[in-house]
C-alpha cells in the first residue's frame, strides 16, 4: 500500500547523521547499532508531534517508575546527573504520547483502506480438526460423520491423539493466515458450520468440521496492529537505506540534525 509521507519522513535516513568513529565501533561491537538507528529514526517521528501540554504529573510519574527510581527527588536526581535540562525531562516523559500521536497523525487516514486489504488475513476461524495418517481410516470416518452416524465428539473421544486430544479437537479462535494456506482456502470456500471432505495436507489427513467464523473490524485493537504494521513498513524501508548508507562510507556524515524539539 502506497501513500504520500511528510517530507519530514520521506528519506529522512538520508538525513539522519550517522554514527562515527568510536562511537560506531562500539554499538556495533554491542549489537546495538540497529536499535541506535531505529530509535534516532523514531525521534524523527515523534518530533512531527504538536507540543501540546506540558509534561504532566502523570506522564513524569510514568517515567519514574519506568526507570525504576523511587521519589519524585530520586527523578530529579537522576535529571541532573544525565545532564538532562527540564525541556530534556519533559520530552522523556512525553515521549510515547508523541510518538503515538505521530503515528496516528500519518498513518491512521490510511487505516480504512488497509483494513479492507487485510480483512482477510485478520478474520479469525475456530475448528473442529482431527488428523490420521490412515487415509482409508479418514475416508470412512467422514463418511459417519456426513451421514449423522457419529457426532465429531465422539470422533474426538475415539481417535484423536498428541495435540489434537489435548485441544479436545478444537483449534482457534485463530487468525486465517496462521492457518496452512489449504485450511485457509477451504475455510474461505465452505463458510461456516461446513464439514469439509478429507484434506491431505503433507501425506497427514485432516477431518474438518469449521464451527466458527469470526470476521474482524476496526476496533481499538485491530487499528492498533495497523498502525504498528504502517510505520514498521516505513520504518524498515529507512533502515534499509541507513544501512545502504553504512556500507557505502561507514564514517559518512551528513549535514543536518534530526531535533527532539
Amino acid at each position: 500500500m502506497s501513500m504520500l509521507l511528510p517530507d519530514a519522513l520521506q528519506g529522512l535516513a538520508d538525513r539522519l547523521p550517522l554514527p562515527r568513529g568510536e562511537h560506531l565501533r562500539d554499538l556495533a561491537l554491542h549489537g546495538e547499532l540497529a536499535d541506535h538507528l531505529r530509535r534516532r529514526l523514531l525521534d524523527g517521528l515523534a518530533a512531527l508531534a504538536p507540543d501540546g501540554a506540558p509534561a504532566d504529573e502523570g506522564s513524569l510519574d510514568e517515567l519514574r517508575q519506568q526507570l525504576g527510581l523511587a521519589s519524585e527527588e530520586d527523578l530529579e536526581a537522576w535529571r541532573r546527573r544525565m545532564g538532562l535540562d527540564l525541556a530534556d525531562l519533559r520530552w522523556c516523559a512525553t515521549y510515547p504520547r508523541r510518538l503515538q500521536q505521530a503515528t496516528e497523525d500519518i498513518w491512521g487516514p490510511a487505516l480504512p483502506g488497509r483494513f479492507l486489504e487485510r480483512r482477510a488475513d485478520l478474520d479469525q476461524v475456530v475448528l473442529s480438526l482431527v488428523r490420521f495418517r490412515d487415509a482409508d481410516l479418514a475416508q470412512e470416518l467422514w463418511f459417519q460423520l456426513r451421514e449423522g452416524e457419529l457426532a465429531f465428539g465422539e470422533l474426538v473421544e475415539r481417535h484423536a491423539s498428541g495435540s489434537d486430544r489435548d485441544r479436545r479437537g478444537v483449534v482457534g479462535p485463530i487468525a486465517l493466515q496462521r492457518l496452512h494456506p489449504l485450511l485457509a482456502r477451504v475455510v474461505s470456500r465452505y463458510g461456516e458450520r461446513a464439514l469439509v471432505p478429507p484434506i491431505d495436507i503433507d501425506g497427514t489427513i485432516h477431518l474438518v468440521r469449521i464451527e466458527a467464523i469470526q470476521r474482524a473490524e476496526l476496533d481499538d485493537r485491530v487499528r492498533g496492529r495497523l498502525l504498528l504494521e504502517l510505520r514498521e513498513s516505513w520504518l524498515e524501508q529507512q533502515m534499509a537505506r541507513l544501512q545502504e548508507r553504512l556500507l557505502a562510507d561507514p564514517a559518512a556524515s551528513t549535514e543536518g540534525e534530526v531535533t527532539a524539539a
